[in-house]
């Protein structure tokens, strides 16, 4: 037993610490001085049958170095790299590279159970390669102990298979002096019955073969191959699914010779998470027989990976069968045929139509009584104003009336109320036609700020013109006697004061005909008190003086729009006294005429 700090072949090997002790060996942890790193060293006994002397130790020394050779040759990376080997007394050794991880054999007491599925078929898939990989070197190389201490899990989540000095060319001759030197109890669950058979005593040889026909007797006794390994590797992966380790081959054989059934349970028994197809796939590979497993981990894997696809195929098929059932358990619409959907659509399509006509002609109507109840508002408005207009008009002809009646003499009581009727009725004939004409400016007019103070004004600016137009003609009068006494055709002025002089008690006769009266202009305001008043007095024929007093203005008087002259029928008069003159009116004075 090998101990730390111990060296090996001259001192190149010093073993710094012991990685794992078992019957089958040893693993170390060395430091290689040549290469100056770290590495690993396997110590592989040799189990004799009996005492042996220095030629068969030394034929037991180039058997190993032979197979060591070969493993120094193989380059996969799923096969550990060995890169040196040497012999001691009654044990070898190989020296390989150092590799990070666990030995699946560790994980498996760790966990107590199976590993998953999915995970399983990665690493399966990992290790027939690389069997594959050793099958078909020439001649082929056989692995012979493939068990989950044999295998290590890198941090990457790769497989490395140990080669521990056990793989040999299929046509070396067996050294008769080494038997079952790798039978052990650590790897007979996943050693194949060839391999057993070796190591058994010729009594137990004969009871197995006396049920094997001659030419299963004759595969049973050949040399191993290809399909050895074969069973090692599904008693593995049968190991690592179920948790469970296989029912080794020798006892399967005893049942089976007694006439019993195969004791060995199939993995999706014990693990019902095993598909039944992948356990049938372990099952072939570690029939009892040789010929009846797969003839190459070629063959295996091609199997195993469709045996895997269908099974997920068949998951996503029941998958979809649940979908399908979880939506089949809402219940469905009933069915309709074409022609009651396209009714059923022609319908949908009516009653939305009608109702966008009814919308559209309740718009309508709402449109039609705003535009209403706007004309009715404007009419209002506009009856408003025009009675307003009527109202304002009216006030001032009445005042003017009223002026005119108590500026008369008192001679003319009589023929008053005719002159103030004809006054009026031309005032309102005015008024009703510049308010006629008046209707569309006003609408665009600006609102009086006060109708009281308008209306005084407006009647102020009437009398003031009324007044004027009394002295304007007094005065005309007394520059005509004063020029043209002589004159025997007097003007209708004189005329009319030498008639007021001289017939006081008597009315003025009726003229013949009438003028229209025109409105008299209307200032808008009364003169500011900036503006002069001249006083004027006249002389009548009587010798009494009368005063009058007229407003001087700027020429800044702005004035109504006069009304356009409206001809009223004339009523019939009386016929004039063919001697007498026409009488002037208070109109021709106030017109100039």
């Amino acid at each position: 037993m090998p101990e730390t700090n111990q060296v090996f072949k001259h001192e190149r090997y010093r073993i710094t610490s012991c990685i794992e002790r078992n019957s089958s060996g040893a693993l170390y942890e060395v430091f290689d001085n040549v290469f100056e790193k770290s590495a690993v060293l396997k110590e592989i006994p040799v189990k004799l049958k009996k005492v042996v002397t220095a030629s068969q130790q030394e034929e037991l020394k180039i058997a190993f170095a032979n197979e060591a050779k070969i493993l120094t040759e193989l380059k996969h990376e799923s096969l550990l790299y060995v890169y040196d080997y040497f012999s001691g007394i009654d044990r070898n050794y190989l020296v390989m590279e150092t590799v990070e991880g666990n030995l699946l054999g560790k994980l498996l007491e760790k966990n107590k159970s199976g590993f998953a599925l999915p995970e399983v078929m990665s690493w399966a898939e990992q290790l027939l390669d690389a069997l594959g990989y050793l099958h078909k070197q020439t001649p082929s190389v056989i692995h012979r102990v493939i068990n989950p201490q044999n295998i290590k899990l890198t941090a990457n989540g790769k497989i490395k298979l140990l080669a521990f000095g056990i793989a040999k060319k299929d046509d070396a001759p067996e050294n008769p002096a080494i038997k079952n030197q790798f039978f052990t109890a650590e790897t007979l669950n996943y050693l194949p019955l060839e391999l057993i058979f070796k190591g058994l005593d010729s009594a137990s040889q004969k009871v197995i073969t006396n049920s094997y026909d001659e030419k299963s007797e004759m595969i049973l006794k050949q040399p191993s191959d290809a399909r050895s390994d074969v069973y090692a590797l599904g008693a593995t992966l049968y190991h690592l699914l179920t948790g469970k380790p296989p029912i080794d081959a020798l006892e399967r054989s005893i049942d089976i010779l007694e006439g019993k059934t195969d004791p060995l349970p199939p993995a999706c028994k014990i693990n019902s998470s095993v598909p039944p197809e992948i356990s049938d796939v372990l099952m072939k590979a570690m029939e009892i027989k040789r010929e009846n497993r797969f003839e190459s981990a070629i063959i295996m894997r091609q199997i195993l990976r469709t045996a895997f696809a269908r099974r997920k195929e068949l998951e996503a098929r029941e998958l979809k069968r649940l979908e399908e059932e979880i939506i089949l358990e809402f219940p469905a619409p009933p069915s309709v045929s074409p022609e009651k959907d396209q009714q059923f659509i022609e319908q949908e399509r009516l009653r939305i139509e009608a109702e966008q006509k009814r919308q559209t002609e309740l718009i309508k109507q709402k449109l039609r009584e705003s535009e209403n109840q706007r004309l009715l508002a404007e009419q209002r408005a506009a009856e408003a104003e025009k009675l307003l207009r009527e109202k304002q008009a009216k006030q001032p002809s009445l005042q003017t009336a009223a002026v005119i009646d108590a500026q008369l003499p008192a001679k003319d009581a009589d023929a008053k109320p005719s002159k103030v009727n004809n006054l009026k009725d031309s005032a309102e004939r005015g008024n009703e036609t510049a308010a006629s004409n008046d209707d569309f400016p006003q609408m665009f007019a600006q609102p009086q700020k006060s109708n009281k103070v308008w209306k005084q004004m407006s009647v102020a600016a009437i009398i003031v013109i009324l007044l004027g137009g009394a002295a304007f003609g007094v005065w005309h009068f007394q520059v005509l006697q004063g020029v043209l006494p002589e004159q025997t055709n007097q003007s209708p002025i004189t005329t009319f004061v030498d008639k007021v002089v001289a017939e006081p008690a008597q009315a003025a006769p009726m003229p013949t005909a009438q003028m229209p009266i025109e409105p008299a202009p209307v200032t808008e305001a009364a003169p500011t008190p900036e503006s002069p008043v001249i006083s004027e007095s006249a002389e009548t024929p009587a010798g009494a003086k009368t005063s009058f007093t007229k407003p001087a203005y700027k020429n800044k008087t702005a004035t109504l729009p006069p009304a356009p002259r409206t001809e009223k029928p004339v009523a019939p008069q009386p016929k004039p006294q063919p001697k007498k003159e026409k009488a002037v009116t208070v109109d021709d004075i106030i017109s100039g005429n």
